[in-house]
Order: C-alpha cells, then structure tokens, then sequence
C-alpha cells in the first residue's frame, strides 16, 4: 500500500491483478494527494494493490481484508480497475 502522507485521513483505491508495480502505486497515490488538494481537502492520497493470478484472486483479498480491518486509521478505499 502507498500512502503519500502519514498522519492524515485519506482516501484512494484498492487494485487486485497479477502484477502491480510499486511505483505505478507510489505516482497514483501521489496523483490522489494533488487532486484533494486542489478541492482544498485535507487527506493523503492512497493506492494499494493486491497483486494475485486469477485462481488465487478470492483467498488474496480475503487476506488483504483482514489484514487493514484492523488497523486504526481514517482510510477509505474503494475498488479501481488492475
């Protein structure tokens, strides 16, 4: 997962495909800043990826799922094209 700044509510998009690089994810989710800010809003942009084969797809995401339900931060995420 890249997040462009730490500390702050954030909002961006989850990809799931065999192959995501990191700085495709790491220049999105410095794009998503830009574009909040220009609506003068304050949160980080954010752009992760689940990278998984078609046959693995499901158990990926489910792991993913698990793994951010927890965490304690103001973050929404929606789904994107891989």
């Amino acid at each position: 997962m890249a997040i462009d700044l730490a500390d702050v509510a954030g909002t961006g998009v989850v990809r799931c495909a065999p192959k995501i690089l990191q700085g495709g994810a790491k220049d999105l989710a410095r794009s998503t800043t830009y574009a909040l800010a220009v609506l003068e809003r304050r949160e980080t942009g954010i752009s992760a990826g689940i990278n998984a084969a078609p046959d693995g797809r499901d158990t990926a995401v489910a792991a993913f799922v698990a793994e951010v339900a927890g965490w304690d931060v103001d973050y929404r995420l929606v789904a994107a094209k891989g």
